[in-house]
């Protein structure tokens, strides 16, 4: 387990530490990162980096953890934007906030995402896809119309885990086949014709209830 700094000068050591294994890999890459590397980009001994981590895999580990804390922020900023937003609006504030998320300090989480999340990506996806259900949750119960969508649950959860998944895929690719805003764009033109369509079929199946 990574030691927790407590002294101001500690902290200050394990945040150069962990701000240097986001440059390392995006630099060489997951295999291709080592202590050393971290080390030197740090600025410290490797003896130094060793009182704090025993390994490199602890280092992504922290790293992790401050991903995920940042994600958290992101989701929890915009408790109070999103449930006054129509639902096409709410869709592009969020991927686009995601997508500046990953992109800022040089893509540095974006690269961690592609190197370290993908290849056990659980609690990541679990943690961003409760936070996101608390926010649908949060969005229904100030547009209770919604609340009639058939099957709501399992539609929170498809758009949520292929919002999550087709954002990490098109940013990833060098060459994606679709640009971002292509791709938030269809995004929103499938999620409303699902709900509006489905609440038109159920007014007029109660208009009409022997049809």
């Amino acid at each position: 387990m990574p030691r927790k700094p407590k002294q101001s000068r500690s902290i200050a050591t394990v945040d150069a530490i962990v701000e240097a294994g986001f440059i390392c890999l995006s630099r060489h890459g997951l295999a291709g990162t080592t202590t050393n590397h971290i080390a030197a980009v740090a600025g410290l001994s490797s003896g130094s980096v060793y009182e704090y981590f025993s390994n490199k895999e602890e280092i992504f580990e922290q790293m992790g953890e401050r991903f995920l804390q940042d994600v958290t922020q992101f989701v929890s900023t915009l408790k109070v934007q999103l449930p006054e937003m129509e639902i096409p609006d709410v869709i592009r504030v969020l991927s686009n906030g995601f997508c500046t998320l990953l992109m800022n300090n040089d893509r540095r989480y974006l690269y961690f995402v592609q190197y370290v999340l993908l290849a056990d990506s659980r609690e990541f996806t679990e943690l961003l896809s409760r936070a996101l259900n608390d926010l649908a949750v949060q969005y229904l119960m100030n547009h209770p119309r919604y609340m009639r969508i058939r099957n709501l649950n399992t539609m929170v959860y498809i758009v949520i885990n292929a919002g999550i998944y087709n954002t990490l895929l098109n940013l990833s690719s060098d060459s994606p086949p679709v640009k971002f805003d292509a791709l938030v764009d269809g995004f929103v033109n499938i999620v409303t014709y699902y709900v509006d369509h489905d609440l038109m079929l159920q007014d007029k199946n109660q208009s009409n209830p022997a049809a």
